[in-house]
């Protein structure tokens, strides 16, 4: 397993800019040693190539059958075949810039489409061509006149077994040479074009975005050792690097706020201890001078000690209980039960309770029974906690309110039963609603309490498969609503509300 050290963590060994930046330099230099190198020679082949195929073009085997017609050993017969073929196609050549000439077996210019140079002499291309197993000779270079130019030399079909001459086609290099140029250097062009819209990119994309991650692991790192009042800058862009950040952003604020309610809570938790062990030590201290036939202050003390016995149990039991949820290890054993039979012991467990407070608790039993499939004990501290809740906020005189509601379903084989307990309490703040079902979360610090009974609540109900709402108001009151699936009761037209 990697184990990670926060102080080597501050220094970046590489980043997505850097590798970007590596990257483009790699890519810059391959194409300056290989690809332009290998797009000029192409482009070169491409057009020399595209020229000699035209030159070769011209010669064929009509060309061929036409010298071959003439009796080629006579002079003056391959001088009058060479006129006429030179007269023939003078035009044509013109049209294309090509200059045609026609070689006797001397390797003499004796006819050119041109009309010059008739006493040039070209015996090298001749005997090249002769010499040749295709017959045909290429020169690519300059003229006498200093102009480039491509030729190519075919020899012409041998008489009475004797070699006779042969045709050069002969074209201009300067044109095909300036559109080389031109071609390389849109084609150069476009690969600065290309590189250049590569360093935008790193430049408008990458290194914002490199920016942005090196923010968010600072704010990890910080967040790591507690610190979680760094926030990251927002992007001007309305994108996934921005919807990031604002997740970063909220997860550090609940961070923040969790751990804040977490010190909250050990503080609470501290109190709440505290203050029963110290009755019990008091009490205790009090017992041990206590004249045995005092039994007035021993009957006293002993009840204090138990009460305060029973208040710290419970405080530890919510605790074990949450951190076995947490960590998913608590199980319910689920039997069939009756849940306002469990509805019924609690109300009355806390009639005393809310008589002796000054609490009106008004709660009608109900003629029916819930059956359910659940956990009796758990569903009954469902029903505690959520009391204990509205006793501790409502004042003397005040009211809660015990309601069922029996919702009998004709499309479901299950009904639903819902539970409301209403109190004429404090309330909660509307911006505190969803946020008091989470652990160790108070929205009243001035009441005693852990802060994590509906938190225990919403657990239990989901492990039975039952929801909780709540709606509260403050200064008004809260009333918490209870929903359960339970089994059919063919209660149809007892008052209750049917769907």
């Amino acid at each position: 397993m990697k184990i990670f050290d926060l102080k080597n963590l501050n220094r970046a060994k590489d980043t997505v800019a850097a590798r970007w930046t590596k990257m483009l330099v790699i890519l810059m230099s391959f194409t300056l040693i290989f690809l332009i190198p290998s797009f000029l020679i192409v482009i070169h082949q491409y057009f020399y190539n595209t020229v000699e195929i035209k030159l070769s073009s011209m010669y064929t085997d009509d060309v061929a059958g036409f010298f071959s017609s003439y009796n080629l050993n006579s002079t003056q017969a391959f001088n009058e075949a060479a006129e006429k073929y030179i007269s023939g196609i003078k035009q044509h050549t013109k049209d294309d810039g090509i200059e045609v000439q026609v070689i006797d077996k001397q390797g003499k210019i004796i006819a050119s489409s041109t009309g010059f140079l008739l006493t040039e002499e070209a015996s090298s291309d001749y005997k090249n061509a002769v010499v040749s197993d295709l017959g045909k000779s290429k020169f690519v270079g300059k003229n006498e006149n200093g102009e480039k130019i491509m030729s190519l030399t075919f020899a012409l079909p041998k008489y009475a077994g004797t070699e006779t001459g042969a045709i050069k086609y002969i074209t201009s290099m300067k044109q095909v040479d300036k559109s080389v140029v031109i071609v390389s250097l849109i084609g150069l062009t476009i690969i600065n074009i290309i590189f250049l819209l590569f360093l935008f990119v790193g430049t408008y994309f990458i290194n914002p975005i490199s920016k942005k991650i090196q923010q968010i692991n600072k704010a990890a790192r910080l967040m790591a050792q507690g610190d979680y009042s760094y926030k990251i800058d927002g992007s001007v862009y309305d994108d996934e690097v921005e919807e990031l950040t604002d997740s970063f952003n909220y997860m550090a604020a609940e961070l923040e706020r969790s751990q804040s309610a977490q010190n909250e809570f050990l503080s609470t938790v501290s109190h709440e201890m505290k203050t029963p062990l110290t009755a019990i030590k008091g009490w205790s201290e009090t017992l041990l001078e206590t004249d045995s036939n005092d039994r007035e202050t021993i009957q006293t003390g002993l009840k204090v000690i138990e009460t305060e016995a029973s208040r710290l149990q419970n405080s530890v039991e919510d605790l074990l209980m949450l951190s076995r949820m947490a960590a998913g290890r608590y199980e319910v054993k689920k039997t069939k039960m009756d849940i306002l039979a469990e509805l019924d012991e609690t109300v009355f467990l806390f009639k005393d309770r809310a008589r002796k407070e000054g609490i009106n608790l008004n709660y009608t039993s109900p003629d029916y029974a819930a059956t359910f499939f659940g956990d009796p004990d758990r569903i009954k501290q469902v029903f505690i906690n959520i009391l204990d809740n509205a006793i501790k906020y409502t004042e003397a005189g005040g009211d809660i309110n015990i309601t069922t509601k029996l919702i009998y379903l004709s499309y479901d084989v299950t009904d639903e039963l819902q539970i409301f307990i209403s109190d004429t309490g404090c309330g909660i703040d509307e911006n505190d609603i969803d946020k008091v079902r989470e652990k160790f979360y108070k929205s009243n610090n001035n009441k005693p309490g852990s802060g994590i009974g509906l938190a225990v609540c919403e657990e239990l109900l989901n492990l039975h498969g039952a929801k909780m709402e709540i709606e509260s108001k403050a200064g008004e009151g809260t009333t918490v609503k209870l929903i359960f699936s339970i089994e059919k009761t063919n209660i149809q037209n007892n008052g209750e509300i049917n769907e």
